[in-house]
């Protein structure tokens, strides 16, 4: 946050005029991949939708407004977030994204909201783009362990999450694939368990040209193994503290 704070306090990259983002994005085509369809951006997609049939779609409500919810995960409970991003130019964005999700039976949820940031680096400032955000969320834990042979056993608890996330965008060759590397961690979970946590990603993203757009990639986690105590995952799964994994996305811009 301290490169963000120093980037901003910099004359150059003063943000223009409210409705910049507009301007910016008339200068692409439909087939064109744009900075508001990646995730962890300060850029809405002002009209149209983004859908995503596996994870979160974004609906452009109007310029600057963008509505967000995961189509598929209302099957486990509702899940909604609206992003609105008063600042878009080609030097600088910024948004805030309000956010809630629940399980059905309300008793585990989170709200909170996140802040993103995004400054643009090359020539144009449109080449590349620098993002940061920074989220703080509230949240509820109730589980329910009927395996215990003398009696139920209960998790009923408040838990806090402080998301931090840095990461870098930039066209490679055309605009039409970008290539992304994106670190994150967990404050509060750090501070909550002793222990640091990080995710890492870098993946190739494109479009084809017909609306269609994929993404590729790799990632890895480190930290507190979330299959740690699950009785049916193996002893050396639940001990694995570094976890490498693919990263597969297919969306289309409509």
């Amino acid at each position: 946050m301290l490169l963000l704070v120093a980037l901003m306090s910099n004359p150059s990259f003063a943000a223009a005029p409210h409705g910049g983002g507009a301007q910016v994005k008339n200068q692409h085509s439909q087939d064109d991949l744009t900075w508001a369809e990646l995730d962890d951006t300060a850029y809405t997609i002002n009209r149209g939708v983004v859908l995503h049939p596996l994870t979160r779609s974004t609906f452009g409500i109007m310029k600057h407004l963008d509505a967000k919810a995961s189509i598929p995960g209302w099957i486990l409970g509702p899940r909604l977030a609206v992003e609105y991003s008063p600042i878009e130019s080609k030097m600088l964005a910024l948004s805030i994204e309000p956010e809630a999700t629940s399980l059905w039976g309300f008793k585990n949820w989170d709200a909170g909201a996140t802040l993103h940031a995004s400054v643009g680096t090359g020539r144009r400032r449109d080449h590349g783009k620098i993002n940061a955000s920074a989220g703080f969320f509230d949240g509820h834990r109730y589980t329910l362990d009927n395996t215990s042979t003398s009696q139920d056993e209960t998790t009923n608890e408040m838990y806090q999450m402080i998301p931090i996330d840095l990461g870098y965008d930039v066209y490679t060759g055309s605009s039409r694939s970008v290539i992304r590397v994106d670190a994150g961690t967990d404050v509060a979970m750090a501070m909550a368990t002793d222990a640091p946590n990080a995710t890492f990603e870098a993946n190739f993203n494109h479009s084809t040209g017909d609306n269609f757009r994929y993404s590729l990639g790799v990632g890895a986690a480190y930290g507190e193994n979330p299959f740690a105590g699950v009785k049916a995952v193996p002893a050396v799964i639940q001990n694995v503290k570094f976890l490498p994994y693919p990263t597969v996305e297919l969306w289309w811009r409509l």
